[in-house]
């Protein structure tokens, strides 16, 4: 079998207005100001538990889980 696998996120396509959408998006469901571009660049090719703790410090891992659900759930639907 043949196949080829692709990073679609900031490869193939622009994800980065969906992603800074849906973390901040997420940020407001748990009383957090808006980040920048600029600072979601910094944290962007992190694993996602490390992305969303950098976004989103001081996370217990009941609370990552939430808000990990909330991110992605938010995500999902609105990507590309």
């Amino acid at each position: 079998m043949k196949a080829a696998i692709f990073d679609l996120d900031g490869t193939l396509a622009n994800t980065l207005p969906d992603l800074l959408t849906a973390l901040n998006h997420t940020r407001a469901a748990h009383h957090l100001e808006p980040i920048t571009v600029d600072v979601l660049l910094t944290f962007v090719n992190f694993s996602t538990r490390d992305y969303l703790n950098s976004c989103i410090p001081n996370l217990s891992d009941k609370e990552f889980e939430k808000v990990r659900d909330t991110y992605y759930g938010y995500y999902a639907p609105h990507c590309c």
